[in-house]
């Protein structure tokens, strides 16, 4: 049984974003998290990535796939700011 939830984990460490690279008028722009709030384009819109959300929530008990899902993939680009 310990050697299932260990793959288990492993597997999920390895599968944990929703969101990815998205390509916005010719330039790549990655997902941020809380930890990388900074790096955000200031032109750029973001929105929180649901799929990670529910993700952090099945996996609450595990406290690694939260902290690396919201603090490195919560907000997905979206498109490009009106200005």
């Amino acid at each position: 049984m310990k050697k299932f939830l260990l793959v288990l984990l492993i597997s999920c460490m390895f599968l944990t974003s929703c969101t990815s690279v998205r390509n916005i008028n010719g330039k790549n722009y990655e997902p941020k998290g809380l930890f990388t709030t900074q790096e955000m384009s200031k032109d750029i819109n973001y929105n929180v990535s649901p799929g990670n959300v529910a993700l952090s929530i099945i996996f609450i008990e595990t406290v690694v796939v939260p902290i690396v899902l919201i603090g490195f993939y919560l907000y997905q680009p979206i498109d490009v700011k009106d200005q």
